[in-house]
């Protein structure tokens, strides 16, 4: 069936290897299983593709445990395709933070605006912290997983955040603001540097004086 339909519908293709590809490895049959999911990632590369030929290439039964070098292989396609937030999304899964971090920074190079980006492009959500794949969840989630390893990287991305939203205007966007800077001061006063904090803060609620319900929110959660 895939044979007689192949390349009359891109994502019709894409679902009959998806099953067929599960059925090989349900059914003992790893090298067909790891070939269908390298012919989805080619067609479509993309971190859900990437952990398809990942859990193919880790069957057991597999011969010469090809992983490793597949896996440089398509973190090399990934990245030559400039695709920096399926980079992102898999380094944070893989716990590989500063890879995470290398990435951000393209998307930042190539955009600036991504970060911290509030309108109506997706849909006028705004940031929250319970991060989800939406694109402005990557930076917090990087953010956050850089506080422990790299701090001075979180509390950048966290800045800029906030920053970003606070130039947007709006309660809601002061109220996800004050949730990144909470977490630059928990960070801050947790390595004994309360002084820059102090100075962080001085400065932000100068530059925004007139933001009335900015500052009430700031108030609300005590930082100052």
């Amino acid at each position: 069936m895939l044979w007689e339909r192949k390349g009359q519908n891109a994502q019709d293709d894409q679902r009959l290897r998806a099953w067929l590809e599960q059925q090989y490895a349900a059914h003992g049959h790893p090298e067909k299983a790891l070939k269908l999911a390298r012919e989805r990632f080619k067609a479509l590369p993309a971190k859900a593709t990437y952990d398809a030929v990942k859990a193919a290439a880790l069957l057991p039964g597999q011969p010469d445990d090809p992983w490793p070098a597949l896996r440089k292989e398509l973190l090399a396609t990934l990245k030559k395709r400039g695709d920096w937030t399926s980079l992102i999304e898999i380094h944070l899964a893989e716990g590989e933070v500063a890879e995470a971090i290398e990435a951000l920074k393209k998307t930042e190079k190539k955009d600036p605006r991504n970060i911290g980006y509030v309108g109506t492009a997706y849909g006028g959500f705004g940031y929250t912290l319970g991060w989800g794949t939406h694109p402005q969840g990557w930076e917090a989630r990087v953010a956050a997983a850089a506080e422990a390893e790299f701090p001075e990287e979180a509390i950048r991305i966290y800045q800029r955040l906030a920053d970003r939203l606070i130039m947007a205007r709006g309660r809601g966007n002061y109220q996800t603001a004050t949730e990144y800077l909470e977490r630059v001061k928990q960070i801050l006063t947790g390595a004994e540097r309360g002084d820059e904090w102090a100075t962080l803060i001085a400065a932000l609620r100068d530059r925004n004086k007139t933001l009335r319900a900015l500052r009430e929110e700031l108030d609300k959660h005590a930082l100052a």
